[in-house]
């Protein structure tokens, strides 16, 4: 009886561990490529209206974003706000071309392939 009521114990910490690590990740950022943008024009603002009527905006950039090879390709991404310019970014990109999320990093940060082909 007192071996059914430990694994019964242990069962449950293993699923409340494991409940804890899915919610715990970020799945938008997890085994995604990294590609780095540079904040250097204004975007293009999207209002929508919800069912509710409240107004709400979406900035869309398009940018070059280069991965940390160095490697050139355009990417079309949105934000919740106006993003600062000249800020960098690292976005997250999945699919070769759908980026779904980005933090902002710092010009010492960026890869020496990177830093040279943003500030050329």
């Amino acid at each position: 009886m007192k071996k059914f009521l430990l694994s019964i114990i242990v069962f449950f910490i293993v699923l409340a561990a494991a409940g804890y690590a899915v919610l715990a990740i970020d799945w938008n950022r997890f085994n995604k490529e990294h590609y780095y943008v540079q904040i250097n024009e204004k975007p293009s603002i999207e209002e929508f209206v919800d069912h509710k009527g409240a107004v709400y905006k979406s900035y869309w950039y398009t940018l070059p974003a280069y991965s940390e090879d160095g490697n050139m390709k355009e990417l079309h991404f949105s934000a919740a706000k106006e993003l600062r310019e000249d800020a960098y970014l690292m976005l997250y990109v999945k699919n070769e071309d759908v980026v779904t999320s980005y933090d902002e990093v710092q010009r010492e940060d960026l890869p020496s392939n990177v830093n040279a082909s943003l500030n050329d």
